[in-house]
């Protein structure tokens, strides 16, 4: 029997699954149209507690019947623990490391020193102490196997960005498939097992704490201070130094990708260090990705802390077993994690340049604006060809229109496609087209998609076009020419009047 639904590529529960409680089932080939939920043995029901895919579908199974309570009530450590791990994927014992771990607040009694110099140094001392610590995740990742009621929140909220993280990696880099993985069971263990332990760095050396501690105005410059330099570049090597060769080298794939993520949707640059990502707030930089929009904060980090922040420590600890980081520039870098991957060498449909997985269709349009520079609501104006959007009466109309949109980017893609199909064939919603050219279509399309728009809301569109059409000139400062002629059509002659 299976117990688990795709929604939007997210496995999600539902009591519907459970609702009848007599019903037919078929075992070993064979209906049994009188056999209901009641009748089944421990085990098949033990067995269904271990296939559910989240905790809010286990409390509908256990509230289904008496029988089922009573299976989970034999063996709710167990049951837990298995759900646990179908939300975080195989490596749970790094997520629930990552979970139960707490660094202390940093604090700092205002020092004994008699000179402002001496107060300075010992500030900056404790400041590199605080970091020189025992590593104290160690003790977390011991902390029982047991999945405890006060984590549960928790444990959602980590699986579900390192999926997103797993999702995303897997259309840029495995299949262009939108909205799911499709990572084998072995890519996924290595992905989520390097999400959660570059996230457990993140949490072990972020210079949060310190900024809100209120000891220093902002963070202190090491700029000149090389011994403590190499004491916080020692502590975070000390950190990676547990993980094997392999290991490390899966997280240094997991945070190129996040480096890579971050170009793609143009974040500050301040995130950015050297040869690897900084994040001050990983989940948040991983929701805002999600949700198309800059939702987080980045503290302006000096340079001397940012500098090879994860790269260097990386590359230390490498060294230590004698190996060294991986060559990202080469074209098999992120076959370090995969076993295989699809359409690398595949081309455009329009320009047939090879592009890879930097393809589009309507298979995967719904996520194109997490996966471009673009962002919809900044920039689709700016698709507007020639000088329509300073259209003396439509311009403005036109700009708000499509800023304000909230059509999701698949049915915004289907409406302009289907504004250009009104005056040409060559373009079909199954064609895999590279990003320049999509938006070269979508440009084309959009004076047709504003004239339906127009139609719909019944207001007058002209019936006879401008020669100069969407590079008029005088449509932009002449109200009369452009109310009288229709400017939102390809231009017939020149460069525009």
């Amino acid at each position: 029997m299976t117990m688990i639904l795709h929604v939007n590529g997210r496995l999600t529960g539902s009591a519907q699954l459970f609702r009848s409680n007599r019903t037919t089932m078929s075992l070993n080939g064979h209906a049994h149209p009188h056999l209901g939920l009641s009748d089944l043995s421990t085990d098949i029901i033990d067995l269904i507690f271990s296939h559910l895919p989240d905790f809010e579908t286990l409390r509908s199974a256990i509230l289904i019947s008496k029988r089922f309570s009573s299976v989970f009530d034999k063996h709710p450590k167990s049951i837990v623990r298995r759900v646990a791990q179908n939300v975080s994927g195989p490596p749970l014992n790094d997520l629930l490391t990552l979970v139960r771990f707490e660094k202390h607040e940093f604090q700092w009694d205002g020092g004994s020193g008699d000179e402002d110099d001496d107060e300075d140094d010992a500030l900056l001392d404790a400041f590199v102490s605080y970091f020189e610590e025992p590593p104290e995740w160690q003790d977390a990742a011991e902390d029982g196997h047991d999945v405890k009621a006060d984590e549960v929140n928790e444990i959602l909220e980590y699986a579900e960005r390192a999926h997103l993280l797993e999702q995303w990696f897997s259309f840029r880099h495995k299949a262009r498939v939108a909205n799911r993985s499709s990572l084998t069971p072995l890519e996924s263990h290595k992905f989520l097992r390097a999400a959660y332990r570059l996230m457990l760095f993140q949490k072990c050396f972020t210079y949060l704490e310190v900024v809100t501690s209120g000891a220093f105005d902002g963070l202190p410059d090491l700029e000149n201070q090389p011994k403590a330099k190499r004491r916080l570049l020692a502590a975070r090597t000390e950190f990676l130094s547990t993980f094997e060769g392999e290991e490390l080298h899966e997280i240094q794939i997991v945070a190129y990708f996040i480096l890579e993520m971050q170009a793609k949707v143009q974040f500050s640059s301040s995130v950015v260090v050297n040869e690897g990502p900084l994040l001050m707030d990983l989940q948040n930089f991983i929701d805002g990705v999600h949700q198309g929009f800059v939702s987080t904060f980045f503290f302006n980090v000096p340079e001397a802390l940012r500098e090879r922040y994860l790269m260097g420590p990386l590359e230390e600890a490498l060294k230590k077993q004698g190996s060294k980081l991986l060559d990202p520039s080469q074209d098999h870098f992120w076959m370090n994690l995969l076993e295989s991957a699809e359409g690398q060498f595949d081309t455009c449909n329009r320009c047939l340049v090879t592009q890879g997985r930097e393809l589009w269709n309507q298979t995967n349009w719904s996520v194109f604006f997490v996966h471009t520079p673009q962002n919809q609501a900044l920039t689709l104006y700016q698709w507007i060809p020639g000088s329509l959007s300073s259209h003396h009466s439509d311009g403005a109309k036109i700009q708000s229109t499509l800023v304000s949109l909230r059509a999701t980017p698949d049915s915004l893609f289907a409406e302009f496609h289907d504004a250009y199909s009104e005056t040409s064939d060559d373009w079909k919603k199954d064609d895999w087209v590279c990003e320049k050219c999509l938006v070269e279509l979508v440009k084309v399309s959009i004076p047709k998609w504003w004239i339906n728009k127009k139609s719909e809301r019944g207001e007058p569109v002209p019936s006879e076009d401008c020669w100069y059409g969407w590079n008029c000139r005088t449509m932009t400062h002449n109200g009369s020419h452009a109310s009288k002629l229709n400017h939102f059509c390809k231009p017939t002659r020149g460069d525009g009047a």
